[in-house]
C-alpha cells in the first residue's frame, strides 16, 4: 500500500485504513501520511493513537502502529503536546524474546521526546532528563539525540553528566557526544575530543564519528593529529570518519597516506570511494595510486572505482 501514488482519493482510503482494526493496516496507513504529507488527516491520526492506547498490548502488539502515527505527525508538525506527552510515558512490555528492560514503546518515547522538542514544549528538558535515564536503550539514545536538538544550554552540563557516569550502550554515549557538539561545539569538542585517548575503549570510535558529523575544520584537525598515534583496531574507522569531513584538507590528507606509501593507503582508498563520482578527486587519487606504485594498491583502487580506473 505505500508503494501506491497519492490521487484525489487517497485522504478518503487512508482515513478507512487509519479506522481498521488492524494495526498494521493503521501503521501502514500513517507511513502514507508521513511520506505525502496529507495535513488533513492529522485529527483522523490523533484519534487513531487514542484509540490504540486503549489496550494497546491486544491492539497494536509491537506498538508499531502508534511509532508510526507519531513520526507522521512530526513529518507534518503537528503542535499539540498531547499525544508526544502521553507517548513519553508509554511502556508496552510485551515483547517476545526482548533483553531485561527494554519494551516494545523504546522507540516510541524516543519520538515523542523529538516532537516535544520541536515544539518547543517547556518542560522538555526536564522530561527528556527522566527518558535519558530509562531502561530501554533506544529511549535513552533518542533523549540524547533530542537534547542535541533543545537549543538549550541547560541541557550541556546534564549531557555532561551522562557521559561521565557511563551508559551500558556505547551508542548512548555517542548520541550524548553529538548532542554536545550540536548544542556547543566550540565548548564541548575539547571534552568530546578527550575521549579519543580512552585506550582500549568504544567510547574512542564514539567520540571519533561524533567528532566528523559535525563537517568542522577545526574537528578535522582533531582527528588528523590523532591520526599517528591511532590504536590498530581504529584506523580503519578513523579514515572512513575523515572521509565524511569532505573537506579539501581531509581528502588531501587521505590522498597523500596513498601517495606516501602509508600501510594504510587501501584503507585510504576505501574511505574515499564516497568521492567514485566526483572525476576531479578521482584524479588525484588516481595520480596517488600510480606514485604509490604497488600492485596490490592499484588493484584495489581498479576495485574501488571501476569508472576511474
Amino acid at each position: 500500500m505505500s508503494n501506491q501514488p497519492a490521487t484525489s482519493a487517497t485522504p478518503l482510503e487512508l482515513r478507512r485504513y487509519l479506522a481498521d482494526a488492524s494495526s498494521f493496516i493503521v501503521a501502514e496507513a500513517a507511513k502514507i501520511i508521513k511520506d505525502h504529507a496529507v495535513p488533513e488527516l492529522i485529527h483522523e491520526l490523533v484519534a487513531a493513537f487514542d484509540r490504540l492506547m486503549i489496550d494497546p498490548e491486544e491492539s497494536d502488539k509491537q506498538c508499531r502502529a502508534k511509532i508510526d502515527i507519531v513520526n507522521a505527525l512530526n513529518r507534518l508538525e503537528y503542535v499539540e503536546p498531547d499525544v508526544f506527552l502521553r507517548g513519553l510515558t508509554h511502556r508496552q512490555d510485551r515483547r517476545f524474546g526482548a533483553p531485561p528492560g527494554q519494551d516494545a514503546a523504546g522507540a516510541l518515547r524516543a519520538f515523542c521526546a523529538f516532537g516535544l522538542v520541536r515544539i518547543a514544549h517547556p518542560g522538555a528538558v526536564l522530561l527528556l532528563t527522566e527518558l535519558l535515564l530509562d531502561s530501554d536503550d533506544t529511549a535513552r539514545a533518542g533523549a540524547a539525540r533530542a537534547l542535541g536538538g533543545a537549543g538549550s544550554s541547560a541541557a550541556v552540563p546534564l549531557l555532561r553528566y551522562k557521559v561521565r557516569t557511563g551508559d551500558r550502550l556505547d551508542d548512548v554515549i555517542g548520541e550524548c557526544f553529538a548532542a554536545l557538539l550540536a548544542l556547543s561545539f566550540e565548548a564541548s569538542w575539547p571534552f568530546v575530543a578527550g575521549y579519543l585517548e580512552a585506550q582500549g575503549s568504544a567510547l574512542q570510535g564514539a567520540a571519533v564519528f561524533a567528532l566528523a558529523e559535525t563537517r568542522r575544520p577545526e574537528a578535522f584537525a582533531v582527528l588528523r593529529d590523532f591520526w599517528p598515534g591511532a590504536p590498530a583496531d581504529l584506523r580503519e574507522s578513523l579514515l572512513v570518519a575523515l572521509a565524511m569531513f569532505r573537506l579539501p584538507a581531509a581528502n588531501d590528507f587521505l590522498i597523500g597516506l596513498i601517495a606516501g606509501k602509508d600501510p594504510s593507503a587501501r584503507a585510504a582508498l576505501s574511505a574515499l570511494a564516497i568521492h567514485r563520482q566526483n572525476p576531479m578527486i578521482t584524479a588525484s587519487i588516481a595520480a596517488a595510486v600510480e606514485t604509490n606504485g604497488a600492485q596490490s594498491v592499484r588493484g584495489w583502487f581498479r576495485k574501488k572505482f571501476p569508472a576511474g580506473s
